[in-house]
């Protein structure tokens, strides 16, 4: 049989509460780390990208921990309600080798438009905008004007080498008038391979042991004054 007395009641509660402070401390830190991580990698993307957008600056996101989960996440969106999800076309530039078919890509292949393992390649002198991409609305026209076909008054079209609608496909253009043409994109068949330049992981774990520590000595401390 084991007697409590009041002190050593006491002293357990004290305990409880020494546990409590530290992993709320824990937890804070570990999100402001994961803040941290994601502005590094924002600057990252300006380093290494030309005018990259705010869409895939805003596909890093935060999942922050609590106490009862110490662990904080820091990611690419991979989903999005339309288009190609930031995770999707960023993974190469990660990780490197060859990209991922993009919606619009699978989109024309599947309606036989281009062939399968087909890639676009935006055209060098199209109309993009900023940032050096197609807008969506101009993406959304292009896609209706292929499914309907020229036939239909459609001004965008797929300019093949030799006749037919199985002749290989050299690009896809845009009928400004009788006599003018732009492109829009070329159609490349086979591997786009891409070096890997934005160095999510590294970025991530230089932040982790650059700023943790102090992080954790800071919400250590401003949870140590409430009590």
């Amino acid at each position: 049989m084991i007697e409590l007395n009041g002190s050593l009641i006491k002293f357990h509660k004290d305990i409880d509460k020494v546990i409590d402070v530290q992993t709320k401390a824990l937890a804070t830190a570990l999100n402001w780390t994961a803040y941290d991580a994601k502005a590094a990698m924002r600057e990252e993307m300006d380093s290494v990208f030309d005018d990259v957008t705010p869409w895939t600056k805003n596909s890093i996101f935060v999942k922050q921990a609590k106490p009862k989960a110490l662990s904080a996440t820091v990611g690419i969106k991979d989903k999005t309600a339309s288009g190609t999800a930031a995770a999707d076309y960023l993974r190469s530039q990660v990780e490197g080798g060859d990209r991922n078919i993009k919606a619009v890509e699978r989109l024309l292949q599947k309606t036989g438009i281009i062939p399968r393992g087909h890639r676009l390649v935006i055209a060098e002198d199209g109309v993009k905008n900023r940032y050096g991409n197609i807008t969506k609305g101009r993406m959304k026209k292009m896609v209706g004007d292929l499914k309907q076909g020229r036939r239909k008054g459609g001004k965008y079209f797929v300019m093949r080498q030799g006749g037919g609608r199985t002749a290989k496909p050299l690009g896809i253009f845009q009928r400004r008038s009788k006599n003018k043409l732009i492109p829009v994109f070329g159609i490349d068949n086979g591997r786009m391979d891409y070096e890997a330049i934005f160095d999510f992981y590294e970025v991530a774990k230089k932040v982790r042991d650059r700023k943790f520590p102090a992080q954790y000595t800071r919400a250590l401390m401003k949870e140590l004054r409430r009590i």
